[in-house]
């Protein structure tokens, strides 16, 4: 079964020894996402995107840091458990792009980083208590 996932481009990573093992699916088979010590790593060639997050045990992790690489931009990003979602948006003032803030249902949830390589931001803890079979996660490096 892994020989198969990995060859159509679906990462299967276990966490450290008693933490959660989480696939990362990505719904095109150009995309790829993997999970790697409580990371996803997202890179998208057409910035355009979605996938989802299972759970391998029913368990759940804490936190889950998202790394977007390769990105020229941010402009959406969702992640949804249950009826919870995580949405990260570019906001422009005076059209220039000034900031991307995350907001967990009505509450500020930090925001989306510039770093080398792409973007990163957290999926935080309480995401994850809404989980109801999966977290499907949402993307778009800029609208077209």
């Amino acid at each position: 079964m892994r020989l198969h996932a990995a060859l159509l481009g679906i990462a299967l990573y276990g966490l450290s020894a008693g933490a959660t093992a989480v696939e990362a699916i990505p719904a095109k088979s150009t995309d790829n996402m993997q999970v790697r010590n409580g990371v996803l790593v997202i890179h998208s060639p057409s910035g355009v995107g979605s996938g989802q997050l299972l759970s391998n045990d029913g368990k759940w992790p804490a936190g889950m840091t998202v790394r977007l690489r390769g990105f020229r931009e941010i402009e959406h990003f969702r992640a949804t458990a249950g009826t919870l979602s995580l949405i990260c948006a570019l906001h422009r003032a005076g059209g220039v792009s000034t900031e991307r803030p995350c907001r967990l249902g009505d509450k500020p949830a930090g925001a989306v980083k510039i770093t080398e390589g792409g973007f990163e931001l957290s999926l935080p803890p309480a995401l994850f208590t809404s989980v109801e079979e999966a977290v499907v996660i949402e993307w778009v490096d800029y609208w077209r």
